[in-house]
């Protein structure tokens, strides 16, 4: 299959000439985008989900067509014109193809994971406006309950092993997300909820915003790879694709900066990740990926963060408290033009 491996940039914000070459690997080589507020990394996301829609539909960027016929400096430069940037790919032609046959997907997702603009519709495309995350996902895990019950009933193995997967699957992955490993699903006929080890029982689409979003991310992927099986009739496929995330930091604390992305790239070996951020956190947290540094323009290597080590045992007696202060605290009221005396 094919990821992007290249991408040229002549005029996109103020980037007006940048070359990127991603390592040639067999599989994704996932990248992060990163740089100071104004530096164009939105823009050039959005150039890149445009180009990703494009190969999609069939449209080679025209400055392939300059290259072929060995076109001059002034056709190469006309060829970037409204359309800023070219993606080279590990396998030109192939992404079409692939996506019509089911066996490649592709999501856009804007800040916070909220779905954006998906590439492309049919089985694997977009979703109606307004289906909520909690929705979606809650339908289908009713759908692969009532699946696996049904099995049980005549007696399938198979089939009902098939549907309990795809539902411990979500219930691993909310508790990745969530913190909890004790968490549990109850599935109902047409609403899902989540017990936590602390006793709590909330549904699904009372998760805060940070966490809706992280679920956000998994979710618009876990659906389009059952949609692809479902609409290929193969279980067992693992399609290829590319993810684009905007801002994937919004309103994530730094446990789920660090432990997202690799979550998703282990969850999905073979979606390549294409994510923007302004978190140092998010930049180094995939190892292996190639950070492009809008600010600098150039490109470096994800460092590798080791887990952080645990606290160690105190030793000694425990500090005392410091004892309760007898002073009454001092009030001040602020008093100005036309304000009332406290």
């Amino acid at each position: 299959m094919t990821w992007i491996r290249e991408i040229t940039v002549r005029g996109v914000r103020q980037i007006d000439r940048w070359d990127v070459a991603l390592p040639d690997t067999i599989g994704p080589a996932h990248a992060v985008l990163t740089g100071p507020c104004g530096s164009g990394k939105t823009s050039l996301l959005g150039e890149l989900t445009r180009e990703v829609q494009a190969a999609i539909d069939g449209a080679a960027h025209p400055s392939r067509g300059v290259e072929a016929r060995g076109g001059t400096a002034q056709d190469r430069k006309m060829a970037f014109f409204g359309r800023p940037l070219a993606i080279g790919w590990s396998r030109e032609g192939e992404v079409e193809s692939g996506f019509v046959a089911g066996r490649w997907i592709a999501a856009a997702v804007e800040s916070g994971g909220a779905p954006g603009r998906a590439p492309a519709d049919g089985a694997t495309g977009p979703y109606p406006p307004g289906v909520s995350l909690a929705g979606r996902l809650t339908a289908r895990l009713v759908q692969r309950a009532a699946e696996q019950r049904l099995a049980e009933q005549r007696g399938d193995a198979v089939d009902a092993a098939r549907a309990g997967r795809w539902i411990d699957d979500v219930r691993a992955v909310l508790r990745a997300i969530l913190g909890d490993e004790g968490l549990g699903l109850v599935i109902g006929r047409d609403d899902l909820a989540m017990d936590f080890s602390d006793g709590r029982r909330l549904p699904l689409a009372t998760l805060s915003r940070g966490h809706a979003g992280a679920v956000g991310l998994w979710a618009e992927l876990a659906l389009r790879v059952d949609d692809a099986r479902q609409r290929t009739q193969d279980s067992k496929l693992d399609p290829k694709g590319v993810l684009l995330v905007d801002a994937v930091e919004a309103f994530l604390d730094p446990r789920l900066q660090r432990t997202l992305l690799p979550l998703l790239a282990h969850r999905f070996p073979g979606v390549q990740l294409v994510a923007s951020t302004s978190s140092p956190i998010v930049a180094a947290s995939l190892p292996g990926a190639t950070v492009l540094d809008l600010g600098a323009r150039r490109t470096r290597e994800a460092p590798s963060i080791p887990p952080p080590a645990p606290l160690p045992p105190r030793e000694g007696p425990a500090p005392r408290a410091p004892a309760a202060s007898t002073q009454r605290p001092r009030r001040v009221t602020a008093r100005g033009p036309g304000w009332d005396e406290d």
